[in-house]
């Protein structure tokens, strides 16, 4: 049976990670985005330094990422913003989502949860990525929240 334990995550291990990381995974998602004709929106300030587990971290950018590209649909947007706030970095992404009256906030970092039933690991994962990222993030003493922006908006919004 598969336990519902969070995923191993490597702890913070003090390595400097920059804005930089996240300007580097940006650049498929263009491509990404225009292909599905999507508006991808970056605020990306200089400067943004945080210490912990690079790999971590680019795979919690990476699951955000995804999610966002995967789930906005045609003619949508996706809206990302990295920034420092004192000494903690802030890293939120918002994008439009035809799924949105079906998911349950609360339930989107449970492991395995699929706002849509019908959806298959096939063409739609295996519904843990939302719950590897709150391990990440959790890993290395941060928060990550989620709410429901405007009719068809969701924002995902990272402190650490």
């Amino acid at each position: 049976w598969p336990t519902t334990a969070a995923p191993a995550v490597p702890k913070s291990s003090g390595t400097p990670v920059s804005n930089l990381l996240l300007e580097e995974l940006l650049h498929p998602y263009y491509e990404i985005a225009a292909e599905k004709g999507i508006s991808l929106q970056t605020d990306v300030q200089p400067d943004v330094m945080l210490h912990a587990n690079r790999e971590s971290i680019m795979q919690l950018f990476s699951i955000l990422l995804d999610n966002a590209a995967k789930y906005t649909p045609s003619g949508g947007y996706i809206a990302v913003l990295l920034a420092s706030k004192g000494k903690r970095m802030i890293f939120q992404i918002e994008n439009t989502c035809d799924t949105l009256k079906e998911i349950d906030v609360a339930k989107l970092f449970d492991r395995f949860y699929r706002c849509d039933s019908a959806r298959t690991q096939k063409d739609g994962g295996y519904g843990i990525g939302l719950s590897a990222a709150r391990a990440i993030v959790h890993a290395h003493g941060g928060s990550i929240t989620v709410d429901k922006e405007e009719e068809n908006a969701i924002r995902f919004m990272v402190k650490l």
